[in-house]
């Protein structure tokens, strides 16, 4: 089964978010995806408070 590179970022964005949201009670504020050859740059914004 081959996935489109768009496609499989879409799903690693809406599983971070979901993960972050299940683990910590909230999910980030903007979520990106990047897959450069075999690295996953994902980069969360909004998802630490202050304290953290």
């Amino acid at each position: 089964m081959t996935s489109s590179k768009g496609k499989m970022e879409d799903e690693i964005t809406k599983a971070m978010i979901q993960w972050e949201k299940e683990y910590k009670g909230r999910g980030p504020t903007d979520v990106k995806t990047d897959l450069i050859r075999i690295m996953v740059l994902v980069s969360l914004t909004g998802v630490l408070i202050p304290a953290e």
